[in-house]
């Protein structure tokens, strides 16, 4: 069942064991940790249609609890962001606004629209005031160039 399996030690709490496995009633991979499914703010197991893409949250999830972030819960447990808030997809530093988060992506798109991509929860972060600024400014002044060719 187990396709991927890694072991890491965290903080105080021992060896965690990390592994990919397919949901066969979901038909889906999923991660878990310590024979538990990492979950999303609901509760619910996050779930990946692409080997790589569950593949790589286990390697993210080894590397926080590597670096000791784990013992928290606050890296290694990192909760899905709600529909609108503004976030820096770190893979590209593109600030975006969540457009959706089904089964465990975010769907991210520019400020002033345009066609969405995806990312997975841990390739993202909050984004500063002063990025947030300057995505507006750039969408005006690119509304502002778009107004005066009409």
């Amino acid at each position: 069942m187990s396709a991927a399996v890694g072991t890491e030690s965290a903080a105080s709490t021992g060896p965690v064991r990390f592994a990919v496995v397919w949901l066969r009633e979901v038909r889906r991979w999923c991660v878990i940790a310590d024979d538990e499914p990492l979950t999303d703010i609901s509760g619910n197991p996050l779930n990946w249609i692409r080997f790589s893409d569950a593949y790589d949250a286990k390697q993210e999830r080894e590397q926080a609890a590597r670096a000791g972030a784990s013992s928290d819960g606050s890296s290694a447990d990192r909760r899905l962001p709600a529909v609108g808030p503004w976030i820096v997809d770190t893979r590209t530093d593109h600030v975006a606004i969540v457009a959706g988060v089904p089964l465990g992506r975010l769907y991210l798109r520019r400020p002033g629209g345009g066609v969405e991509w995806e990312a997975m929860p841990v390739q993202v972060r909050p984004a500063t005031e002063h990025e947030q600024l300057s995505a507006k400014v750039a969408e005006a002044n690119l509304r502002s160039r778009a107004g005066g060719l009409e």
